[in-house]
């Protein structure tokens, strides 16, 4: 299946606010929250915290991957946010973090979340991504990119 296939509309800001990952994640579950979805969203927080203690996942090339498997959730959930400023923090290359990629998953599921996580990133690493992405206006033309770039994962 392609990777855009597993993206919604609905879950991408192209001009997010906030000026740091914690903002900008915290900005991401705002979405699902408007959404109606009934979560323990400190819970979640906590846990995306917890993952990012561990290892900061501010991948280089101007993108983040800020994920966490939880059973706080109950269903793989992709929240993108473009960043036009870039998010302050620490980056293995120096380049602002452009790109904010947040994945939640129940922790029963592996396989599906880390093949949309590694082809996230596999996106993330294709030369002139970064530039495309900031000349996106719509979430619709995201998701189109990230088709366009055939990227597949198993279900």
């Amino acid at each position: 299946m392609k990777l855009a296939n597993l993206l919604m509309e609905r879950r991408i800001i192209i001009d997010l606010k906030a000026r740091s990952k914690e903002e900008a994640i915290i900005e991401l579950l705002e979405l699902i929250k408007n959404e109606g979805v009934n979560l323990n969203y400190d819970e979640v927080l906590q846990s995306v915290r917890s993952r990012e203690e561990i290892e900061n996942t501010s991948y280089g090339h101007g993108f983040a991957f800020p994920h966490a498997r939880t059973n706080a959730v109950k269903e793989l959930y992709i929240l993108i946010g473009v960043s036009a400023y870039g998010l302050e923090g620490k980056t293995p290359d120096s380049i602002p973090v452009h790109v904010i990629c947040l994945l939640l998953t129940p922790a029963t599921i592996a396989k599906l979340y880390l093949q949309t996580l590694s082809g996230l990133a596999c996106f993330g690493r294709i030369e002139g991504n970064l530039d495309k992405i900031m000349a996106v206006k719509k979430p619709c033309e995201l998701v189109k990119l990230i088709a366009d770039a055939n990227i597949t994962v198993d279900k």
